[in-house]
């Protein structure tokens, strides 16, 4: 077995972990560290696996390049983006690789460049969710939120929404909180 398939075959241990697709990037430093391999050479087997058109391994081979590449392999991903079956799938690893390279609008592809999203406080770019639009980044929100002028920790924010949502302040800024879709708390920001 080649040195790619391999490395597609043990994913299986981190998939388990299911919490998205950081799942892929403790596989990637895992698989660095235990090869000793440069994330440039893992990112050189996935490319290979990808052009093999091998849809089987391509999904994870692609997360692989997210996890690793650089910002000449996001600008590849997205001209072969067309060719695939997995739209869907590439749209994440693309919007991953614009969060974790921090990849500067001006040099995503005009299709793409609307799908980038930032925090509407910081203006720092956060991970694309076309559920809730205009959210808060973590990092603002460890800051100063306020309720009826008393200042409240985002782990006590749900205490004051119950079932329905509650505005709020985030360092100055209008906001609403509520329950987050899947649970958990999310605050928007207001216009």
């Amino acid at each position: 077995m080649s040195d790619a398939r391999r490395f597609i075959s043990i994913r299986s241990k981190y998939v388990e972990k299911n919490d998205g697709l950081s799942i892929y990037q403790y596989w990637v430093n895992d698989e660095i560290e235990s090869t000793q391999q440069s994330a440039i050479d893992l990112t050189d087997c996935a490319w290979s696996i990808v052009n093999d058109e091998d849809d089987d391994f391509a999904l994870s081979a692609i997360f692989c390049i997210a996890c690793a590449g650089s910002n000449k392999d996001f600008l590849e991903l997205c001209s072969l983006l067309s060719r695939t079956s997995l739209v869907v799938e590439w749209h994440y690893a693309l919007e991953y690789m614009i969060v974790r390279l921090n990849i500067d609008d001006s040099i995503i592809p005009g299709e793409h460049r609307q799908r980038a999203q930032k925090c509407p406080i910081c203006k720092e770019k956060v991970e694309v969710s076309p559920r809730y639009p205009k959210y808060i980044c973590q990092k603002c929100l460890s800051g100063q939120i306020e309720i009826e002028e008393k200042i409240v920790k985002l782990s006590k924010l749900h205490m004051y929404y119950g079932s329905c949502s509650v505005k709020c302040k985030v360092n100055g800024h209008l906001c609403e909180a509520h329950e987050a879709h899947f649970g958990g708390t999310v605050v928007q920001h207001l216009d």
